[in-house]
């Protein structure tokens, strides 16, 4: 595992909203130190050397795509069952709509761990609902992990980015919620009440 770059002791963690292909745009977020933290970078990329030089200049502890990083041959992997029997919604990586997410969400991750960084997969409004909240109050549900949180994004990608940013930070921390199968895992938020968060 790769040692992060660390700001105050602490490495960055960042969050990536991967579109299917490098025409559409990419939400990243950068955040730094300790709940709460600072953000450090809010950016839409495209191509995959930015997403990529991006990761290499911060060397976060832990990255979070919003992309499935496993395969499936057909339907449903079976952490996809597992999170849909827990009430979170999720695509199958097979359809025809998610195959381009799929792999390239796998083509980066592989690059990225073979570089030696940790690499988890997220589903941004299925982390916002695994910690009590609903995706249109996504600011509540953040609070305590960035500092200072904005208000008013236009892109849906950037509040994606941020929400997974936070699922690496409690990744990192020990604190995520995991949904797990023998075919992959997706890391959420865990449970939280407010003014005691994880």
């Amino acid at each position: 595992m790769r040692e992060g770059r660390r700001r105050g002791g602490l490495p960055f963690f960042i969050g990536i909203d991967l579109a299917g292909s490098p025409l559409r745009k990419t939400g990243v977020a950068v955040l730094a130190g300790e709940a709460p933290c600072t953000l450090a970078e809010l950016a839409v990329l495209r191509a995959d050397e930015e997403i990529l030089s991006t990761v290499r200049r911060y060397r976060p502890g832990v990255v979070a795509i919003d992309a499935p990083l496993t395969p499936s041959s057909r339907g449903y992997r079976r952490v996809d069952v597992e999170a849909k029997r827990l009430g979170f919604r999720l695509l199958p990586p097979s359809w025809r709509g998610m195959r381009m997410l799929t792999e390239r969400g796998m083509r980066l991750a592989e690059i990225l761990e073979k570089e030696g960084y940790t690499v988890v997969e997220t589903h941004p409004r299925s982390a916002l609902i695994s910690a009590g909240c609903q995706p249109e109050g996504w600011t509540e549900c953040i609070e305590w992990c960035v500092h200072t949180v904005p208000r008013a994004l236009a892109e849906t990608h950037l509040v994606d980015a941020l929400v997974s940013a936070c699922v690496a930070y409690q990744y990192h921390r020990g604190v995520a919620r995991v949904v797990s199968a023998e075919d992959g895992e997706i890391v959420l938020l865990s449970p939280w009440s407010r003014g005691s968060p994880p």
